[in-house]
């Protein structure tokens, strides 16, 4: 970038476009001003020659007068140029503010590429940004040696540009007298004037002082000093350290390789162990050799990307340096081959792993200790084939799994007693297993083993060894507790929630962990047994019985009685607990049993009665003619009679507001709606329901079944943009004899709205929603993930 700009010392502005603009529009502008001058002169009575007007036609077309010589020295055509009368020429009385606004666009152009878009600036900033210097010192090991080559070639190419002196100017202030089209060109101009340079000087300056504080990074990328900008001593520096860094083997750049430890009867390769030697002695002879010429900024990042380097090198190396045994086809000989190569290989093998650890290679160390104590894990095979399984559970049935507690569904035991006598002998078994194992895991321990298999039973001796010296919470104590006492715990009530579902380490703790997964699955399934036996004693008792009906059926023996809703409701109370917080995330339809659970606690303020007076009654809060917005005709309804029992309410009322109403169960409930005398509309001789009469003007609403309100409430439901409270009656209509209308008029809608209120509530306060009565019971059944 910086060869393709084309500057130079001295005169690197004349290789700026806007630059070349401005000093064009300048030159332009000195023209125009000089044939400005001629017009007038030749225009002046007895004034001017054809060597000015041949001068001022070629400005003006580009072109000469022909034979241009003749005219100028023939009288006759000197008279008539003399005797010419030219039209005024007429300049804007703006022109000066005009061309000294179009100058000052060009200036500021130039200022903001020479200043604001210098091509230095994206280079510094990039070399010491997060792809360059920073990104080398945050995290040298994430750079690739592409990265790094890209990093040495911008800082050489930017010391390069620097040395000739090409960006010396940056550290001189702004001089208007360095720029000839900003002096003495613009000068020149009439507009000019002290205020309109000393302006220019101000912005250059500013100008100048952003760029200035642009190349000031951190870290430093320039010096700016004696007149002179060139490459920071250290940046040059790290850029000669990196190049030299890139040509040495351990340098080289690795692909991130996935952890392959030794397989079972692999040996050593010799030679591949003395490389990664040559590569850890090679880090070492960088170190000592040539990062000590790094600035102290610079010498822990080096050293950084050195190490990481190091590492990976090392270790692919490592994960290559495996043989097949040669003896893999005699078991016996292939595991002495094995142990003879692994006590061969362990002191260089300890070595690089004590030198990935200082390198603090993590990843590294792990993988080459996995590789150490594959060979020696295998010794502890055999043993750990005769673990017996700890605290095993049986095989548990479903036919009990709603009545035995759950620590002895489980373990398949009668009684309390049984269930610890189980968890001695399990104990006892382990305590023998681990006094084996010990001797085998020390010695493991000793020659640097770190496998799976040796931390189980380090594992395991410890958690015996806690045990044995009765130490608080120690996990086969945890395990056996949580047995005994937690599992009972989960319960639907209880929301089928437990402890130690974790995945750990700890062998008894991952026996508790699946316990906890078995006791929530059992716990699942006692879930959905009670929602179904929930379920089946609604579909017998109340289902298809009004109100618990799809369709409005008052009928003698089709309505639901009191007494089936009180002990279905015993069973929901017996068996309901929980259930609305485990179903919807275990059964195959949850919407279908959340629907129904939240319909019967719903429904149970507004059918069950209360403690005192077990006999269904509820408030009715009523306001006539409401919704006014959506019903049709609702002024020629003049008097609105609701009755529940004994009780009258009636619209318009006497005065304010009507009283709550109350209603029992068998209130027959009557709605009367009187068209007025001059209404144009009646209703039509046909009744609208089966509830409803048309006695002249009058329609009447009459429900007498035991569940009356109900009856009537789903009779007339709300529409489906209507608000749930909003009752509408519609009414067939015919036209009055007088009214001289033929035809059928439209229906009229009008709406009445319905709040219901336990016993003793106050108007406006909570009411009880009304809601949608389940007609049918679905048979809840297990997600497959849960079993059934």
């Amino acid at each position: 970038s910086y060869s393709a700009s084309g500057y130079s010392p001295g005169n690197a502005w004349t290789a700026d476009p806007a630059y070349r603009e401005l000093q064009r529009y300048l030159s332009d502008l000195q023209a125009l001003h000089t044939n400005i001058d001629r017009y007038r002169f030749i225009s002046s009575a007895n004034s001017g020659s054809f060597v000015q007007l041949n001068e001022l036609l070629h400005y003006l077309g580009g072109y000469d007068l022909p034979d241009s010589s003749r005219f100028a020295h023939d009288p006759n055509y000197q008279r008539l140029l003399l005797n010419a009368t030219w039209l005024p020429l007429e300049v804007p009385p703006d022109y000066d503010e005009q061309i000294a606004m179009a100058v000052r666009n060009r200036i500021a152009s130039f200022y903001q590429s020479w200043f604001d878009s210098n091509p230095l600036t994206p280079e510094v900033q990039w070399l010491a940004g997060d792809k360059g210097l920073k990104g080398l010192i945050s995290n040298p090991a994430a750079l690739s040696n592409d990265q790094l080559r890209a990093i040495v070639s911008h800082a050489q190419a930017m010391d390069n540009q620097l040395n000739t002196g090409t960006y010396d100017w940056l550290a001189e202030n702004f001089n208007r007298e360095s720029y000839p089209a900003l002096c003495p060109e613009l000068d020149e101009m009439p507009f000019a004037d002290s205020q309109y340079t000393d302006q220019l000087s101000t912005e250059g300056t500013q100008k100048l002082d952003a760029l200035k504080t642009a190349l000031q990074t951190s870290p430093a990328m320039l010096t700016m000093e004696n007149g002179k900008v060139r490459e920071a001593e250290q940046v040059r520096t790290l850029a000669s350290v990196v190049d030299s860094l890139l040509d040495y083997e351990v340098m080289a750049d690795v692909d991130e390789i996935p952890c392959r430890p030794l397989r079972r009867g692999d040996v050593w390769n010799q030679a591949d162990l003395e490389k990664a030697q040559g590569l850890e002695t090679m880090r070492v002879k960088i170190e000592g050799e040539l990062l000590p010429d790094l600035p102290g900024e610079y010498r822990e990042a080096v050293r950084g990307l050195v190490d990481s380097r190091a590492a990976a090198n090392i270790s692919a190396v490592l994960q290559r340096a495996a043989s097949r045994n040669p003896n893999a086809g005699d078991a016996q000989a292939a595991l002495e081959t094995e142990m003879r190569n692994l006590n061969q290989s362990l002191d260089l093998l300890k070595h690089l792993d004590e030198e990935l650890s200082d390198l603090h290679a993590t990843a590294e160390e792990t993988c080459l200790n996995r590789s150490l104590t594959q060979q020696a894990s295998a010794l502890l095979v055999r043993i750990n084939q005769q673990l017996p399984a700890l605290y095993s559970p049986g095989t548990p049935t479903n036919s009990d799994a709603g009545t035995l507690p759950v620590s002895q569904w489980i373990y398949g035991v009668n009684s309390a007693d049984e269930l610890q006598v189980y968890l001695s002998t399990e104990r006892q078994k382990i305590e023998i297993q681990a006094g084996d194992a010990v001797p085998l895991v020390q010695l493991l321990r000793d020659e640097g083993g770190h496998s799976t298999l040796l931390a189980k039973w380090r594992n395991i001796s410890q958690d015996v060894e806690a045990l044995q010296a009765k130490k608080p919470d120690n996990p086969i104590q945890t395990l056996e507790t949580f047995i005994a006492t937690d599992l009972d715990k989960v319960t639907p009530e209880a929301g089928c929630k437990t402890t130690g579902q974790r995945p750990s380490t700890d062998v008894f703790l991952n026996v508790r962990a699946e316990l906890a997964r078995m006791a929530v699955d059992r716990c699942h399934q006692v879930a959905v047994l009670r929602f179904n036996e929930i379920a089946a004693d609604f579909n017998r008792r109340l289902a298809g019985h009004f109100p618990f009906s799809q369709f409005l059926d008052t009928r003698s023996g089709s309505e639901a009685a009191p007494a089936d809703i009180a002990e279905f409701y015993q069973t929901v109370d017996r068996d309901g607990a929980g259930l609305d917080s485990v179903l919807p995330g275990v059964v195959n339809k949850p919407a279908d049993t959340a629907a129904f659970l939240n319909a019967i606690v719903g429904a149970r303020p507004l059918i069950s009665g209360t403690a005192k007076d077990p006999t269904p009654a509820l408030g009715v809060s009523v306001h006539f003619r409401t919704n006014r917005n959506r019903e049709i005709f609702g002024n020629r309804i003049a008097a609105w009679k609701l009755q529940i029992g004994q009780q009258i309410l009636g619209f318009p009322p006497d005065s304010g507001d009507g009283p709550t109403l109350i209603w029992h169960l068998d209130d027959p409930v009557t709605l009367t709606l009187r068209y007025a005398n001059n209404s144009p509309e009646v209703p039509a001789t046909g009744n609208p329901s089966q509830a409803a009469q048309v006695q002249g003007l009058t329609v009447g609403n009459q429900y007498s079944d035991s569940w009356s309100l109900f009856a009537l409430l789903r009779d007339h439901p709300p529409g489906p943009a209507d608000p749930r409270n909003q009752y509408a009656f519609t009414i067939p209509n015919t036209y009055s004899a007088g009214s001289g209308s033929a035809g059928r008029p439209p229906d009229t809608v009008v709406y009445l709205q319905v709040d219901l209120l336990p016993i003793g509530a106050k108007p406006g306060g909570e009411t009880l929603p009304f809601p949608h009565f389940p007609y049918k019971a679905q048979t809840a059944t297990l997600k497959p993930a849960h079993g059934d």
